[in-house]
């Protein structure tokens, strides 16, 4: 007998609430329960509504791993920013238009 597994890579997925994050959270949930289904996210903040402002902030704590079911978990690990996003969303570059 083989294994199957299944890995998700999806930016949005609940909590945050969108259109793509619910096609892909429906994915999830209809998987067989033969398969073992990974969903590797960003750590969304529950409850927060999300805009321009706040939707590529820095989230805090570290990665966190949340088992579903049996063979079925959620890895949500926070959004932090490299060092090109840095320079880019600095204020004086910005204002200067240099990206």
């Amino acid at each position: 007998m083989s294994k199957n597994y299944a890995s998700i890579l999806a930016y949005n997925f609940p909590p945050f609430i969108r259109a793509s994050s619910l096609r892909t959270f429906s994915w999830f949930e209809e998987f067989s329960e033969e398969m073992e289904v990974t969903v590797v996210t960003r750590k969304w903040q529950e409850g927060t509504v999300y805009n321009y402002d706040n939707y590529f902030m820095e989230d805090d704590g570290d990665k966190e791993e949340l088992k579903v079911e049996r063979k079925k978990k959620i890895v949500r690990v926070p959004n932090r920013y490299n060092f090109y996003f840095k320079i880019k969303s600095n204020f004086l570059i910005r204002k200067l238009k240099i990206y």
